[in-house]
């Protein structure tokens, strides 16, 4: 009999220690689990955060020219804050705004995520077919410029002669180590490249006036 009790006792006990083993394994096993997901919650959220912290929203004038100089865009978010109403939606999940003056109805410029690939499927352009086309085969910015004919820094010589013809004279300039080439027309305006690119146009030769002597 107590060989009986003794074996049934000590039984007992190592059942009980084995339960109690099991009991903390499984809560530490609980605890891991839940850790990991923890950690796996923040590393998602992280990613995110660092997401939309890369994200970058760029800006474009009336002729779908990009906004670079700081200046220039303060002062275009604040007029379109100010003069005019947005249409906003999205294409493929990408946030896309456009502006149009409150008075007139008129397009002011638009607001676009970095992402976007498809120009061609902003509302201002799918209306309008034959600028769609210029930006389907040469990009946003230079399809636009050579659409509407206005110029902008950083094209080549041959994409100018698309828009201003070919450049009743040509005249050579040294600039440091760079050769600047002018070109000039009748009604007024010219254009330099310098390393191939075209520097910010100058419309209107500009004389400098003589000044008067003072008695």
């Amino acid at each position: 009999m107590n060989t009986l009790c003794n074996y049934t006792c000590i039984d007992s006990v190592e059942n009980l220690h084995h339960s109690i083993g099991n009991s903390a394994a499984y809560r530490l096993e609980i605890m891991s689990f839940s850790y990991a997901k923890t950690c796996f919650s923040l590393l998602v959220l992280m990613l995110l955060c660092l997401s939309a912290a890369n994200a970058q929203t760029n800006f474009y004038d009336g002729n779908f020219v990009k906004l670079t100089d700081l200046d220039d865009i303060k002062t275009f978010v604040a007029d379109m804050k100010e003069n005019c109403t947005s249409d906003r939606y999205r294409i493929n999940k990408t946030p896309v705004v456009e502006y149009y003056d409150k008075k007139t109805d008129t397009f002011k410029g638009m607001s676009i995520d970095s992402d976007l690939v498809s120009f061609d499927k902003i509302n201002i352009i799918k209306k309008d077919k034959a600028l769609k086309r210029f930006i389907k085969t040469h990009g946003l910015q230079l399809g636009s410029a050579l659409y509407f004919k206005r110029p902008f820094e950083g094209m080549n010589q041959g994409q100018l002669k698309l828009i201003a013809g070919e450049p009743d004279k040509i005249k050579y300039s040294i600039d440091g180590e760079s050769q600047v080439i002018h070109f000039k027309y009748k009604n007024g305006k010219v254009y330099s490249f310098k390393d191939g690119k075209l520097l910010q146009p100058i419309e209107q030769i500009s004389k400098t006036p003589i000044a008067l002597k003072q008695p």
